[in-house]
């Protein structure tokens, strides 16, 4: 029944996740796969600038992968020519590197093609306000840690925009995402100890010899998106452009539609107005992608990091899974539902598995919920049942007159040695109330304590005709040497036997089935005469009046599959002659 239910539950669970993998961790899209739709080519040029890897300055996670990103998709999806373009990134992002790049763009424009291009510079990093905190300045790679520094290794954004402004370009796009306000990139403590925030980025207005737009982020806050390590608003406004903030589907992105996607989204995330994006520039309508195909992420699953019931992350969106007959996705695999699963008789569907409800146990066990377990398991006289083996009672413990040995399912080993009728056990001096020979012995009533107390753990079960000791208590594993801790138990063990009035002895010792079966027979054999031999030089016993006997793994008690079980079968068995 048991292996039926097994297979019912394993077919059930393989099949389910064959058919649907665990949903994965719900993530932001990657911007560097490749978009759909003709490419084309331009006229435009470009500077793009991401620096993650500040000298000194705290580093931005994911500054210089947007950067990257901008720039792929700047040459194979808006069709820059590769000479067209300057990509710098950290230790390359210098102030004169950057503001040298952006003069070669500015001259680079072709004033012969019959349509002028565009020019687009995009600044990924840390900002500050210029020292009289009237402009916002662009802070390159190796920008130290003081005020002076940031002014003389910060570019300014009045001569970035001069120079874009010098340009033949037709028009100009520039991106901003940086924190001008003087804090780090989380808008909560300075950037530099003692510098004055300030609000540069509105007190800057753009040239307005030619027409430009400028997207930039929040003065006060340049963050990461929630749960990702990536400059927010540049990764969402190359988001928008990518086809994202198309919301109409005609493929065509504007100022408009880019800068209220990117904005809208840092509402949701950010959850406070004072650090949205701006822009300068009234050509709202001025367009940024002309062949916008990208199918925009779920921002709303993305912000609660959660699929609705029965859908699952697919990459970009919660998509409904569909799983096979008789399943459901719970969130993490399809799973069988009660309908679907035919258990086997007694048992019944919990949700996950089969599990017994009527389950016929044999005479004497019940079921307790995975198994039929022993609970009125007829148990030697003397002994009781405490659960998983017969233990011995108080009352047995207390000598009585020697019975008529009851009869045992399996008979004894028989022995060569002969055993005399008479009493021979050593002199009566032996077992005194007094230590009389400074063995460090006492006397019987002592000895009957300690009986009673190996009784009462477990270790000794008294019968009417036998007692059984536990080798855990005597040997060490796999040892045939009594222990010197267990001596005072052979004795008190040889001191109950007398007052029974067993006159002849019978020792045989057993092992569980761990092992070799050779060396399990050979190791009760050992275990045997050291008991015996023990039993003469602790309590006088005759040699003649007592034999040995291994009988190995071969007569066990318990169940040898569970440790309770192998613990009852290591034990050695003394019986009257």
């Amino acid at each position: 029944m048991f292996a039926a239910i097994l297979t019912a539950v394993m077919v059930v669970t393989s099949t389910a996740q064959a058919q649907a993998p665990a949903s994965p961790r719900l993530a932001w899209p990657s911007l560097a796969t490749e978009v759909g739709g003709a490419k084309v080519k331009s006229d435009d040029v470009a500077v793009v600038v991401g620096i993650s890897d500040y000298l000194v300055l705290p580093d931005i996670d994911g500054a210089a992968d947007n950067a990257r990103d901008w720039a792929q998709y700047l040459t194979r999806v808006a069709g820059l020519r590769g000479d067209h373009i300057t990509l710098l990134t950290d230790a390359e992002a210098t102030k004169e590197r950057i503001e040298r790049a952006l003069q070669q763009a500015s001259q680079q424009a072709s004033a012969s093609s019959k349509h002028k291009g565009r020019l687009w510079f995009i600044f990924i990093g840390h900002g500050a306000p210029s020292p009289k905190g009237d402009d916002g300045l662009l802070l390159g790679a190796d920008a130290q840690a003081d005020a002076d520094s940031l002014a003389a290794r910060g570019l300014a954004q009045k001569v970035v925009e001069g120079i874009v402004d010098a340009g033949a370009h037709a028009d100009a796009v520039i991106v901003y995402d940086a924190c001008f306000s003087g804090s780090t990139a989380d808008g909560e403590k300075p950037l530099v100890r003692g510098l004055q925030a300030t609000l540069p980025v509105r007190k800057a207005p753009p040239p307005a010899a030619k027409a430009k737009v400028i997207l930039a982020s929040s003065e006060s806050f340049a963050g990461p998106l929630p749960g990702e390590k990536r400059p927010a608003y540049s990764y969402l406004l190359l988001g928008a452009l990518r086809g994202w903030a198309d919301d109409n589907r005609d493929g065509r992105v504007d100022v408009d539609k880019a800068h209220g996607f990117a904005s809208g989204v840092m509402r949701q995330t950010l959850k406070a107005t004072n650090r949205l994006p701006q822009r300068r520039g009234t050509q709202g309508a001025v367009v940024l992608a002309a062949r916008a195909a990208e199918e925009k992420p779920d921002v709303m699953a993305l912000v609660m990091q959660r699929c609705p019931d029965g859908t699952r992350w697919g990459g970009r969106s919660c998509a409904v899974v569909d799983c096979p007959k008789g399943t459901q996705f719970n969130g993490v695999s399809c799973a069988a539902t009660a309908a679907s699963v035919q258990c086997p008789a007694g048992t019944t569907w919990n949700g996950s598995a089969c599990v017994a409800s009527g389950v016929s146990c044999p005479q004497g066990t019940t079921w307790n919920g995975s198994a039929c377990t022993a609970t009125a398991v007829g148990c030697p006289q003397g002994a009781s049942w405490d659960g998983s083996r017969c233990v011995a009672t108080v009352a047995s413990v207390t000598p009585t007159p020697a019975p008529t040995p009851a009869p045992t399912p399996t008979a004894w080993p028989t022995t060569t040695m002969p055993l005399p009728p008479t009493n021979v056990w050593g002199a009566a001096d032996a077992f005194g109330d007094d230590d009389d020979d400074d063995d460090g012995f006492v006397g019987d009533e002592a000895a009957a304590m300690l009986l009673a107390s190996m009784a009462e753990s477990g270790e000794a079960v008294l019968l009417a005709d036998r007692l059984i000791l536990n080798t855990d208590r005597l040997f060490q594993s796999g040892k045939d040497t009594i222990t010197t801790s267990a001596l005072p138990v052979v004795r008190a063990v040889a001191m109950e036997l007398r007052d029974m009035g067993v006159t002849g002895l019978m020792v045989v010792c057993h092992t569980d089935s761990t092992g070799n079966d050779n060396f399990n027979q050979q190791l009760s054999m050992k275990r045997a005469r050291a008991l015996a031999g023990a039993m003469q030089q602790t309590a006088g016993v005759h040699p003649s009046a007592v034999a040995a006997q291994g009988a190995g793994e071969v007569m066990p008690i318990a169940d040898n599959a569970t440790a309770a079980g192998r613990k009852a079968n290591r034990r050695c068995e003394i019986a009257a002659q």
